[in-house]
């Protein structure tokens, strides 16, 4: 649900501005929350968690419209590296509060404590703090104010000329065709799923013989994988940046770093992390390996994102909605897959699988990267230098 949802609401941010936006997801968070605190049976949960993901697909696909918004080219990676945090570091949290608060007050105390945050804390911020940035809108409210000052900004022009629209859910789909993101979304949804695939199957394996970990205790072993996003995401992100400065002329440069990484880091990480938890060897193989799958993901999502809202500005947010559902149906699937596969044929050789299309995504992405990166350089070294204008 969060990944088809995106492909409303990141369209719908690009056409009617990110602010309202928010607020709706916000307050249909918390209404199908108070729901699954009272469900009165596993169906109710199920159908109403479901719900859920639609309003938290707003977050993802608005926010990498809103860095568009406000960020120059130059500085999405690292706006987006930092933005990426807490995505990545959210499901790490999650586990470690709410199997302390499931283990002390029972299941119900989680949604109790997400109702209260989101109505206390996120969207009175929302209402009171949230400026609207989606350019469009906020370029006519300042020509109604002070149209001088509207007239001599030096994008006012191609601000105007591009007057947003809302695309269908079925168009942002079109952009995954085309060749400058389609090898790129590929490699993001093997990652991101890859990494949901360990976070579902950890707590399975640690609640078993040998380890027998209580609820609390598996809650704590999720943060060796949110260290690793937290420390890998600001880096990428201006490591990103830095290959952008670097190729002015090849938008796909921006994502070197980030590919390069995810073929170096993430199989040998998934292939640790399986085999450790099926041989049961020590537990700190595997929470080796999660914060390299951790650390792997977060170094890709800020470059990917990064890339969409440099290469699509004007449908930062639909283009965005159209990887992040990509990401989100391959962790959904991957999640179903792994319940099922690993029972038959075990946790090694499933997450080796695994690391296997993950090895084959990212380097067939690294070498388009490189030649499209050569090709630039070869056009730069041979395009006549400027005349001086004494000359």
């Amino acid at each position: 649900m969060v990944g088809f949802a995106s492909l409303v609401w990141g369209p719908a941010s690009d056409k009617y501005g990110r602010k309202i936006i928010y607020i709706a997801a916000s307050i249909f968070f918390i209404a199908t929350s108070i729901v699954c605190m009272f469900a009165p049976n596993i169906g109710v949960l199920v159908a109403f968690r479901a719900l859920q993901g639609i309003s938290v697909a707003a977050f993802l696909s608005v926010g990498s419209g809103t860095l568009a918004d406000v960020f120059p080219p130059f500085l999405l990676g690292t706006a987006n590296g930092l933005f990426m945090i807490p995505l990545l570091v959210g499901p790490i949290i999650g586990p470690l509060l709410g199997g302390g608060l499931a283990q002390a007050f029972g299941w119900r105390s989680t949604f109790i404590c997400l109702t209260v945050f989101s109505g206390a804390v996120i969207l009175p911020l929302l209402l009171l703090k949230l400026p609207e940035t989606q350019q469009f809108k906020e370029l006519q409210k300042l020509k109604e104010k002070n149209p001088v000052l509207a007239a001599s900004l030096k994008e006012a022009e191609f601000i105007d000329s591009n007057p947003p629209v809302f695309h269908p859910p079925w168009v942002p789909l079109r952009f995954l065709l085309e060749g400058a993101i389609f090898p790129h979304a590929l490699v993001a949804s093997i990652t991101f799923g890859s990494m949901f695939a360990s976070l579902t199957e950890f707590p399975i394996a640690l609640s078993a013989a040998p380890y027998s970990l209580s609820v609390g205790i598996i809650g704590v072993c999720y943060l060796p994988q949110g260290v690793g996003s937290f420390l890998a995401s600001p880096i990428f992100g201006k490591l990103s940046d830095y290959a952008a400065s670097k190729n002015p002329d090849e938008p796909e440069a921006r994502l070197v770093y980030s590919t390069l990484s995810t073929l170096i880091m993430m199989p040998p990480a998934l292939l640790l992390y399986g085999w450790a938890l099926d041989y049961k060897i020590s537990i700190a193989a595997c929470l080796i390996g999660q914060f390299f799958i951790g650390a792997s993901c977060a170094s890709y999502l800020p470059g990917i994102f990064g890339y969409l809202a440099a290469l699509k500005q004007s449908a930062a947010g639909a283009a965005s909605a159209a990887v992040q559902t990509t990401m989100f149906v391959s962790a959904g699937a991957l999640i179903i897959v792994s319940s099922v596969v690993v029972g038959a044929i075990g946790m090694g050789p499933f997450f080796t699988i695994l690391a296997g299309l993950q090895f084959i995504f990212s380097l067939a992405a690294f070498i388009l990267i490189m030649k499209k990166k050569r090709a630039s350089e070869v056009r730069q070294a041979e395009s006549p230098p400027p005349k001086s204008e004494t000359a």
